[in-house]
């Protein structure tokens, strides 16, 4: 495997190119039912890393429907090998270079001068074990989707009442955006057999057209190739500024949500012991249950230790130093929100410009 020059920048896995002008010889043309019962004419060619497209076709009603030639393609892929690596505006080239040679040599002659992108798949990639990264990730998905988020581990509409340790991968789709973060060293050994030797965490969305070519449209350009490919920061300043904005809501959810659902679970466990001191009295075979902290730990998701050490300021006056200390038996693991500034420095120049209003 090439070198991984390429790994940690925010760059392209995935694009779809249109309008490509193909000629090729009428032998490789081939005649194929379409789903809806009509007819379809032209040729399909797939390599390693891409499959370009170009037919015509004929409805059942007769009707004549010219198909827009399209190349769908994984420039990491057609230069390496694999997808680990990403690509900006060079390596897109280089990629594009190479199947045009790679198909001349079937005679099948692209030109690429008059076509446009319709979208990408972008992404980043952390060097840190996706287990790490889990409790942030499983926040941010969730707030991202309002408690629909795809994984592998089911899903539920309430955060906070959720252990979500088994979790895999996750990814939501809202129309025809699709948002994924998942294990990519894992990914890489079960479905290609390579150990990069490295803990990687990907970070990634695929753009729908629409919203992809409001991109180039808010800077009133075209979607043409070279115009992309000459303004490619465009593609990643909006990637940074989507997911830091989706960092931003996470980190609202939790001082607006969270915080408020762990005060209430704690208050909760506090007023049943209290009912069951008092019934202990009465009846001493009554059973009291454990304390308070192990009982938040074991039942409940805490994304930091802040969220249960506010809770001991607000009610205990005097003995809150004893309190933080049985907490922290407990939770002193619990540091979703250094998770949160971590992830914040890949998509936007510091944590308080994420969190400001």
């Amino acid at each position: 495997m090439k070198k991984l020059d390429n790994i940690f920048q925010i760059g392209v896995d995935h694009l779809i190119i249109k309008n490509i002008n193909i000629e090729y010889p009428e032998h490789l043309k081939k005649l194929t039912m379409t789903e809806d019962g009509g007819l379809q004419e032209g040729i399909t060619e797939r390599g390693e890393g891409f499959t370009i497209y170009s037919f015509t076709k004929l409805t059942k009603d007769n009707d004549l429907i010219p198909f827009v030639n399209t190349l769908i393609f994984n420039p990491n892929k057609i230069l390496d090998g694999n997808n680990l690596n990403n690509s900006r505006a060079g390596r897109i080239y280089d990629a594009l270079v190479s199947v045009k040679e790679r198909l001349l040599q079937k005679d099948i002659k692209l030109d690429y001068n008059n076509s446009t992108v319709e979208t990408v798949e972008i992404n980043i990639n952390i060097r840190m074990k996706f287990e790490l990264l889990k409790k942030v990730l499983d926040l941010i998905f969730y707030v991202l989707s309002k408690g629909k988020s795809k994984c592998t581990y089911g899903d539920d509409s309430n955060y906070i009442s959720r252990d979500r340790r088994k979790v895999e991968s996750y990814w939501f789709r809202r129309n025809e955006n699709v948002y994924r973060a998942y294990n990519k060293t894992l990914e890489l050994l079960e479905k290609e057999k390579i150990d990069i030797g490295v803990d990687i965490t990907r970070i990634e969305d695929k753009q729908s057209p629409h919203n992809f070519k409001k991109i180039f449209r808010d800077k009133n350009l075209k979607l043409d190739l070279m115009t992309v490919l000459n303004n490619f920061e465009l593609i990643e300043e909006d990637f940074k500024r989507r997911w830091a904005e989706v960092l931003r809501d996470s980190f609202r959810y939790l001082e607006t949500n969270h915080a408020k659902e762990i005060e209430i679970e704690y208050r909760r466990f506090k007023n049943a012991q209290k009912l069951a001191r008092e019934r202990k009295k009465v009846d001493p075979s009554t059973k009291l249950q454990c304390g308070v902290y192990k009982y938040l730990y074991d039942n409940f998701t805490v994304f930091d230790k802040k969220y249960v050490f506010d809770v001991i300021d607000r009610y205990h006056d005097r003995n809150f130093l004893r309190e933080k200390a049985a907490a922290e038996k407990y939770f002193k693991d619990e540091s979703g929100l250094n998770l949160i500034g971590f992830l914040a420095d890949f998509f936007c120049t510091t944590f308080s410009e994420l969190v400001q209003d």
